[in-house]
C-alpha cells in the first residue's frame, strides 16, 4: 500500500514536470516530510534528488502507457473485478 501510494504520487508528477512535489501528493500522505521519508525509503533519495535526474524513456513510457492503458503504471490500474 505505501509503494502504491507513493507511486500515484510519482507518475502524478513525472505526467506533469510543471507541477511541483507538493501538488502531486498523494492524499493519504500526512505532510511532506512523510512523502520525503518514502521517497528515501523506494528511491534512495530526495524528491528534488530524482526530478534532477533525466527521465525521457521512464517519462514517455507513462504518457504512452496511459494513453494506451488509461493509468500511467501498473500500480494504479483498477483491480479487476
Amino acid at each position: 500500500m505505501r509503494r502504491q501510494r507513493f507511486m500515484r504520487s510519482l507518475s502524478a508528477f513525472m505526467l506533469d514536470p510543471d507541477a511541483s512535489w507538493s501538488n502531486t501528493l498523494d492524499a493519504l500522505y500526512y505532510d511532506q516530510s512523510h512523502f520525503v521519508r518514502e521517497s528515501h525509503k523506494f528511491l534512495g533519495m530526495t524528491p528534488s534528488e530524482y526530478a534532477a535526474l533525466e527521465h525521457p524513456i521512464l517519462a514517455g513510457f507513462m504518457r504512452d502507457r496511459a494513453q494506451i492503458k488509461g493509468s500511467a503504471a501498473q500500480t494504479l490500474d483498477k483491480p479487476a473485478t
